[in-house]
């Protein structure tokens, strides 16, 4: 009789489990959860100066125009630049906007050094501009504006100005 009481005992207990897990399962969860919201922003990017040449041991400037094409506005605009190994960047970066609306152009200005000169005396900066409004999502839907390269021709001597 005992044993069947226990028995009885632990199969309403794990039955009462069962149905708990159950419940919690079907109930709406109750979490938080943040805010996404999802941007679209055309940007586009154009040269406005480069100098023809760079100079060994000088920095120069590169400035840019970058253009929200939208359909929305554009949060915290950054311009990443790629140099060959005789360059150093960043000096220093000017303009980056942190709201550039729909129609709108910023000027970005990059300021480089040229560490040396190497034999074939080719230069270029790459340039792309991007949106990353952090903790939101951007999408641009033509990433084929967003980036340009351009070249210019390095003279001086090879002497490494470090």
């Amino acid at each position: 009789m005992k044993k069947q009481t226990v028995a009885k005992g632990l199969h309403l207990l794990f039955s009462a489990a069962l149905i708990a897990v159950l419940a919690m399962s079907i109930a709406p969860a109750q979490t938080a959860r943040a805010q996404v919201t999802t941007s679209v922003s055309d940007l586009t990017i154009s040269v406005i100066s480069i100098p023809k040449h760079g100079k060994a041991c000088e920095t120069f400037e590169v400035t840019y125009a970058v253009t929200n094409l939208g359909p929305d506005p554009a949060i915290n605009v950054r311009l990443g630049i790629n140099v060959p190994d005789q360059l150093e960047y960043p000096q220093e970066v000017r303009g980056e906007p942190s709201y550039l609306a729909v129609g709108e152009t910023a000027t970005i200005t990059a300021v480089i050094e040229v560490l040396y000169v190497d034999r074939d005396r080719k230069g270029w900066v790459d340039a792309t501009v991007y949106s990353a409004p952090y903790p939101n999502i951007s999408i641009d839907p033509n990433l084929q504006n967003n980036w340009l390269s351009s070249p210019f021709k390095l003279i001086g001597s090879n002497n490494n100005c470090r």
